[in-house]
């Protein structure tokens, strides 16, 4: 299995993290509120990462353009991908947030076009398309004409702008990604973003009135699996993988969110669901060409 297989595999391990957070995160914030959320899991986070950096690699501080990317990346995902996501659930629908977050593969596509000069050809461009619908199939099924009855809101524009820092993270993300090792970037790029969010958002933070074991470990579980290990994952797959190739993966995470929501929260899956979920592996194998048009050999 080549490097680029096993980062692929490590990507759907990501998809799989990131969507079993559901399972805990509705219990969390019915003690924390967001802020108090972002500044303790990302606390929790470097407590594990910054002595395992300083023993394996020492205080190898980034400096000059790795330095100011790396402040960027901790401001995308620390501070405004959070921020903004979390304003959008107080203030949007979860169609409308489901619609617009599933633009971030081809935001991200665009971007890696620009920026880091990534190819596009007919089957990557099929493959971002298909997964956007298999996304939109699995969020409104047959109720297709609620995507064009939703009434913007001011949240639309807040899921808009969280799913941008996201992207502009995966970006920055590939082009540092051969700078050090994947746990002190994570790390550094975490450090700025927490020190970033102090200022803005501390006056917020708030311990629970009532701390339980239950609520401690579903805490440690959102931080340590669904945030420093996906943060990792990412950052070591990044290595071998485009940024598309990395953010079309991600569009499996709507469906395994799904998935876990109906085995652990009662929630029910209906035939849009696996409709969605073979539209998406459509447009992944699309994208990978593991899927070619059938070619005219000329006599």
């Amino acid at each position: 299995m080549n490097e680029k297989t096993k980062a692929s595999f490590l990507m759907l391990l990501y998809c799989i993290a990131a969507a079993s957070n559901v399972i805990f995160l509705n219990q969390i914030l019915k003690s924390f509120n967001p802020q108090s959320l972002l500044f303790f899991r990302w606390l929790i986070v470097l407590v594990i990462l910054v002595p395992i950096v300083l023993k394996n690699e020492g205080l190898n501080f980034p400096k000059g353009k790795n330095l100011v990317l790396m402040i960027i990346m901790g401001l995308t995902s620390v501070v405004l991908g959070n921020l903004f996501a979390f304003k959008a659930y107080q203030t949007t629908s979860t169609v409308n947030i489901g619609f617009i977050g599933a633009l971030g593969t081809s935001i991200t596509a665009v971007l890696a076009f620009i920026f880091l000069r990534e190819k596009l050809n007919i089957y990557k461009i099929i493959g971002v398309l298909l997964a956007f619908a298999g996304v939109i199939v699995t969020l409104v099924g047959r109720d297709i004409g609620i995507l064009w009855c939703a009434n913007l809101k001011e949240g639309d524009l807040f899921i808009f702008l969280a799913t941008l820092a996201n992207c502009i993270y995966g970006i920055i993300g590939k082009k540092i990604s051969h700078s050090g090792s994947a746990t002190s970037i994570v790390m550094y790029s975490t450090l700025f973003g927490w020190l970033c969010f102090i200022p803005i958002g501390i006056s917020e933070v708030r311990i629970p009135d009532e701390i339980s074991v239950k609520l401690i470990l579903f805490v440690l579980y959102t931080a340590v699996v669904a945030t420093l290990l996906t943060r990792w994952i990412f950052m070591r797959s990044i290595k071998y993988l485009t940024a598309s190739e990395a953010a079309i993966m991600t569009n499996t995470q709507p469906i395994l969110t799904a998935i876990f929501s109906s085995l652990f929260l009662g929630v029910s899956l209906g035939i849009q669901h696996f409709i969605g979920w073979f539209i998406i592996t459509l447009g992944v194998l699309f994208f990978y060409k593991m899927i070619k048009f059938p070619v005219k050999k000329h006599r």
